[in-house]
C-alpha cells in the first residue's frame, strides 16, 4: 500500500539518521522483499548522503552515486554500447540510443542477444568491445543483406559509423519496407541499380518485351 511504502522508507531514513546500519539493512530488505522498486531505493540513497550524511562521511555521496549508477548500468548490459563498457562519458550521447536500438532489431529479428550472457559479465563486457555480433541471416535465413547492414551500421563499434539519429535508422528501416535502396548500403552503384530493378520490376518487365518484339 502507498501507506506501507512511505513507512518504510521513513524507518530507513530514521536508522540512517540514527547510524543504525543493523536497523537500515532490515528496513532495506523488507523494501526490496516488498518489491520496491531498487532504482527509487539507489535514488532516496543518494537523497539521504547528501541530508542526513553530509559532511559527516564525504564518501557517503560518492558511495552511494555509484551505487545507483552501477545498478542503472547493471540492469541492462547486454544493451550497453562499447562507449558506455568503456566508460568513456565524453562519447556518450544519441548514437548510444542508436546502439541499444540494434540489439533490440538484432532480438526481435533473431530471437537471440547478439551477445552470449550466459558466461559471466566480464566476458559479456569483453564481447561488447571487441568481438563482432555475427550477421542476424546466420541465425534467421529468411533475412537478407540489407537487414544485416542496417543492424551492423547500428551496432557499430565506433559511434562515428553507426546512425547519426534514431530517426535515420528509422528512416533506412522505412527505406528497406519500400524496397529502396538503404543508406547503410549507398554508393554501391551495382547495388542501388539492383534495388531500383527490384522496385521497378514491373516495368522493367514490360520495356524487355517491348525491345524484344
Amino acid at each position: 500500500s502507498q501507506d506501507g511504502h512511505y513507512n518504510l522508507i521513513s524507518a530507513l531514513h530514521k536508522s540512517v539518521r540514527g547510524s543504525d546500519p543493523d536497523a537500515a539493512l532490515y528496513w532495506l530488505a523488507r523494501m526490496l522483499a516488498g518489491g520496491e522498486d531498487p532504482l527509487y531505493i539507489a535514488r532516496r540513497l543518494v537523497r539521504m548522503a547528501v541530508e542526513d550524511i553530509g559532511l559527516a562521511d564525504p564518501q557517503a555521496l560518492v558511495q552511494a552515486i555509484a551505487a545507483k549508477d552501477t545498478y542503472d548500468f547493471l540492469g541492462t548490459p547486454a544493451y550497453a554500447a562499447p562507449e558506455q563498457v568503456r566508460g568513456d562519458h565524453d562519447v556518450v550521447d544519441v548514437r548510444t540510443d542508436v546502439y541499444a536500438l540494434g540489439v533490440v532489431l538484432f532480438r526481435v529479428l533473431t530471437g537471440r542477444l547478439p551477445f552470449d550472457c550466459s558466461r559471466g559479465l566480464a566476458d559479456l563486457l569483453a564481447e561488447i568491445q571487441e568481438a563482432h555480433p555475427g550477421r542476424p541471416s546466420r541465425w534467421n535465413r529468411a533475412l537478407d543483406d540489407d537487414l544485416d547492414a542496417i543492424v551492423a551500421k547500428a551496432m557499430a563499434k565506433d559511434a562515428e559509423r553507426r546512425y547519426a539519429s534514431v530517426d535515420a535508422l528509422d528512416a533506412d528501416l522505412a527505406r528497406y519496407l519500400a524496397r529502396e535502396p538503404i543508406d547503410a548500403r549507398r554508393g554501391r552503384l551495382w547495388y542501388e541499380m539492383r534495388t531500383a530493378l527490384r522496385r521497378h520490376r514491373t516495368a522493367v518487365g514490360v520495356l524487355a518485351i517491348v525491345l524484344l518484339l
